[in-house]
C-alpha cells in the first residue's frame, strides 16, 4: 500500500484525499499531508522497536487518523490488531480505559488526548526518519470514485473495498463523525462508492421493511427519492462484504436500482 500512497502523493500531492466530519464541520487531508505523517508516524513506531512482524493495537472507529496508523504499519512491515501487542493507539481516554480493564499494559497513544497523555499528533510531530519502506506497485489508472468508509480498518475486506482503491485510483474517501452519526453523514456525503458488511446491509433492508409500506416502490420516482434520502442516489459501486449476503437482501436492493457487489476478505497486498 506504501508504493501505492507514495505514487499518488507525487502525481498529486495537494489534492484533497480525505474528509472527516468532526466537531461540526467536513476537515480535509491533502495527499502530500497523509505520506508525511504516515513517514513520521512509521519513524516514530521504529523508533520504539516496532518493525517487521511487529504489531500495534487500534482502538479506533474508522477515521483518517487511525487509516494514518494502518498505513504507518503497513510501513514498518507491522500489523494493526485489536488486542495482544505492546504498543496501542487508541481514539479516546475510554477506549484507552477499555484496554487497560482487558489487561493491556503497555503504551497507550490517544487520537484525542486529555491534557498530560500522549498523543498522535505529538509523535507524528517527532518526526524521526524510518526506514525505507516495502516496495510496491504504483498507481494504475481506474476511474476515481468519491467513497464513504464505516467499517473497521482492521477488517482486510474494507482495506480491499475502500483503502486500496483511494490509494491506486485516487478519488477521495469520507469518515463520519461517529458510528451513530454514519447515516446523517451518508446522506450529506452522497459518496460514488460504498461498502458495508453483509449484517449493516441485512439491518438496513429490515430497518427500510419497517418504515416503508410493501409495494411503494412500484413507483420509480419512490425508489429514486429512497436513493437520494439514504444517500447512495450517486453510487456507482456498492459493496458487501463480511458474510454471505442474503438472496432477498441483494433482490431487494436492486428493486430500488441499487446492485451489490460481494467481496471475500481476503489478504491485502503491498
Amino acid at each position: 500500500m506504501i508504493g501505492l500512497l507514495q505514487a499518488r502523493a507525487t502525481s498529486a500531492p495537494r489534492a484533497a484525499a480525505m474528509w472527516h466530519h468532526a466537531r461540526g464541520q467536513w476537515l480535509g487531508w491533502r495527499w502530500e499531508d497523509i505520506l508525511a505523517d504516515v513517514s513520521a508516524l512509521a519513524g516514530a513506531l521504529h523508533a520504539r522497536g516496532i518493525g517487521a512482524g511487529g504489531r500495534v493495537i487500534l482502538a479506533s472507529e474508522p477515521r483518517p487518523e487511525a487509516l494514518i496508523t494502518v498505513l504507518a504499519c503497513d510501513w514498518l512491515g507491522a500489523a494493526p490488531v485489536a488486542a495482544g501487542a505492546p504498543f496501542a493507539v487508541a481514539e479516546t481516554a475510554e477506549d484507552a480505559d477499555a484496554l487497560r480493564a482487558a489487561g493491556h499494559g503497555g503504551a497507550v497513544v490517544l487520537i484525542e488526548p486529555l491534557p498530560g497523555a500522549i498523543g498522535l499528533a505529538a509523535l507524528i510531530a517527532e518526526a524521526p526518519a524510518p526506514p525505507p519502506p516495502p516496495a510496491g506497485s504504483a498507481a494504475a489508472g481506474q476511474p476515481p470514485l468519491h467513497g464513504f468508509c464505516q467499517a473497521s480498518l482492521l477488517d482486510p475486506a474494507e482495506i480491499a473495498a475502500n483503502i486500496l482503491p483511494l490509494l491506486r485510483d485516487g478519488g477521495t474517501l469520507s469518515f463520519p463523525e461517529r458510528p451513530g452519526t454514519a447515516a446523517a453523514d451518508l446522506a450529506v456525503v452522497r459518496p460514488e462508492r460504498f461498502s458495508a458488511t453483509a449484517a449493516q446491509w441485512e439491518a438496513l433492508r429490515e430497518d427500510l421493511g419497517r418504515r416503508v409500506p410493501p409495494g411503494r416502490f412500484a413507483w420509480p420516482f419512490a425508489a429514486r427519492r429512497l436513493r437520494r434520502q439514504l444517500g447512495l442516489d450517486r453510487a456507482r459501486l456498492l459493496i458487501a462484504h463480511g458474510g454471505t449476503l442474503a438472496p432477498e437482501t441483494a433482490g431487494y436492493f436492486a428493486g430500488i436500482g441499487l446492485t451489490l457487489t460481494e467481496i471475500a476478505t481476503d489478504a491485502v497486498p503491498r
